[in-house]
């Protein structure tokens, strides 16, 4: 009994240990996703390279040879490994963003949208006291305006 505890609790401290802070994670996750790119890219290549092996072939009628099955076999073995490793990469970026990330993600957007609303609420405020300002100089002009036509009537006369 006391070695199967004494094993466990090694396992559980081992495993503590072992296991990746969140910036390991994440150049952890980096790293594997430029091998999974690279290689997608030589399985890309060769994708190519067996097409165009194949139309060769063909163009010289040595459709049933030996050489141009190898190159079909190819052609399917790279398509296969390319979607392979796409599938690879979409279950990467999906064990990347965990909880922790989702809760500090809404955090921020709450915090912005909220900084934005006060600022809107502060900048409606802005325009309404230009609107009576614009309002106030509008009025003032036309008393200017009447003033101007009361004086050239009177000298006018």
């Amino acid at each position: 009994m006391i070695g199967v505890l004494s094993t466990a609790l090694l396992i559980s401290v081992l495993a503590r240990k072992l296991e990746l802070s969140r910036a390991e994670k994440y150049v952890h996750n980096f790293v594997l996703n430029m091998k999974l790119v690279k290689d997608r890219k030589h399985q890309a290549s060769n994708v190519i390279k067996f097409v165009l092996k194949l139309w060769i072939l063909r163009r010289k009628n040595q459709a049933s040879s030996n050489e141009f099955l190898k190159a079909q076999r190819g052609l399917v073995r790279s398509m296969h490994f390319n979607q392979q490793i796409k599938q690879e990469q979409k279950k990467l970026v999906d064990n990347c963003v965990g909880m922790p990330e989702l809760i500090i993600m809404q955090r921020d957007t709450n915090d912005k949208t909220y900084e934005n609303t006060s600022t809107l609420i502060v900048m409606k405020g802005k325009i309404e006291k230009i609107e009576e300002k614009l309002c106030q100089i509008d009025q003032t002009m036309i008393d200017i305006q009447n003033s101007l036509r009361i004086l050239s009537n009177q000298l006018a006369k």
